[in-house]
């Protein structure tokens, strides 16, 4: 008996089906491997440059290495509450870096202020996570050398101690000896 015109394209159908349940949990599968090597990758003590448009990856990652290292402290262009409610963060403190003057905020143009906050979440806690969402802006408004000496000064300070740092960031936003400078001082990541 041959198969009707229905049958084979019930078939072809259900085939099409299963295929892309495969592909996707497959592509379940490889994220979660991703997440899992990414996570484990960070070492205490080094500070992280992620190549990535926005932060999305930057900020999983942060959460979830929240998990290992506890206290974390967060540097972002966006609003307490909603980086809070976004990435679902939990024992972070969270500074706004904005051009606009806003009570408790940091300017772009406030450098060694940044540092500071970042110096005494560190003597304050035995472990942590820091998040620095914003270079570009410090870059622009401080200057490259300035952005730069802040994760210099910023890496230094945690190597010796159970604290990792990551900085989303878009090379291609600078120009290609400041790509440079940053990836050959900094363990550089692609994200997403």
């Amino acid at each position: 008996k041959l198969a009707s015109m229905e049958e084979i394209k019930a078939d072809v159908r259900k085939a099409k089906a299963e295929r892309e349940k495969i592909v996707r949990k497959e592509k379940e599968r490889k994220t979660a491997l991703d997440k899992n090597v990414l996570r484990k990758a960070l070492k205490a003590g080094a500070l992280y440059l992620f190549n990535e448009r926005g932060a999305n990856t930057s900020f999983e990652l942060y959460r979830n290495s929240l998990e290992e290292y506890g206290a974390g402290l967060c540097f972002t262009r966006e609003s307490k509450q909603a980086i809070m409610d976004k990435y679902k963060l939990r024992k972070t403190a969270v500074r706004l870096i904005t051009t606009e003057p806003v009570e408790g905020a940091y300017s772009p143009t406030s450098v060694s202020a940044i540092y500071g906050e970042a110096k005494d979440f560190v003597s304050k806690n035995e472990k942590g996570a820091i998040i620095i969402d914003g270079l570009v802006l410090i870059i622009n408004y401080a200057g490259f050398e300035q952005a730069y000496n802040l994760l210099v000064r910023v890496g230094d300070m945690i190597k010796p101690k159970k604290f990792a740092c990551i900085i989303p960031l878009n090379l291609d936003a600078l120009t290609k000896e400041q790509q440079k400078k940053l990836t050959s001082e900094f363990n550089t990541m692609e994200g997403k």
